[in-house]
């Protein structure tokens, strides 16, 4: 059955530079993560390594996805300036109809799954681009673009700190961890994980998750028109 998706295709950058086998070997550790933190994804959601160093995966829930993707930003971030670690990722996010098949997103099918491919396209030519999304809908696409370029420069500025920080807070879907816990587990104090969340713009982010969420279920609920 068809329904509102988000897929996450990306790749990381600076592969080739590091080693296409210890970008492999940092995706898979993220995809440990991701399956610990989003238990959707371990069944046909689940990611999987495309084309060499690309990665795709899909989520019935476009906040939770969004959530995902900037987890693999905070990810690869955290670990840009160490020996040998890849520059970053590119991710391009599809927003649309799509089936999430339990064979796994290679198995799946749907417009959501070609507007990610798009997405990620549409950032090759730009060296600064780290993340972009596509829908079918015109005006929502408008908005959308704006607010992602502005991400653009949120995500830019993120220090490797930050990112470390928001890498543990964005796998933290149920609340179950606090600060002083993500603090503990990262051997800072608590107050440098709070002071980090700030700078990084943490409940910001979520609340755009939640506003792409609206959105998305706004241009496809009943009633609406199909996109031309």
């Amino acid at each position: 059955m068809s329904e509102t998706i988000l897929v996450i295709t990306g790749d990381v950058a600076g592969s080739m530079k590091s080693g296409l086998a210890d970008s492999r070997d940092l995706l898979l550790s993220a995809f440990g993560q991701v399956a610990e933190s989003f238990p959707e994804t371990r069944l046909g959601g689940a990611f999987q390594i495309i084309r060499g160093d690309g990665f795709q995966g899909a989520f019935g829930s476009v906040a939770r996805g969004l959530r995902c993707a900037l987890f693999f930003h905070a990810f690869f971030r955290s670990v840009r300036g160490k020996a040998g670690s890849p520059s970053g990722v590119r991710i391009g996010l599809g927003l649309g109809s799509g089936s999430i098949e339990t064979g796994g997103v290679l198995a799946s099918t749907g417009e959501a799954f070609v507007l990610s491919g798009k997405a990620l396209d549409s950032m090759k030519d730009s060296r600064d681009a780290v993340m972009r999304i596509r829908s079918p809908w015109d005006a929502v696409n408008r908005i959308l673009d704006m607010e992602f370029r502005l991400l653009e420069a949120v995500l830019d500025g993120w220090t490797m700190g930050q990112a470390n920080v928001m890498a543990q807070a964005l796998r933290n879907t149920g609340n179950a961890m606090s600060q002083s816990m993500i603090a503990r587990d990262l051997g800072v104090d608590q107050s440098q994980v709070s002071r980090q969340l700030r700078k990084a713009r943490f409940g910001t982010l979520l609340a755009l998750c939640d506003h792409v969420q609206f959105l998305a279920d706004d241009a496809s609920g009943p009633g609406k028109e199909e996109p031309a």
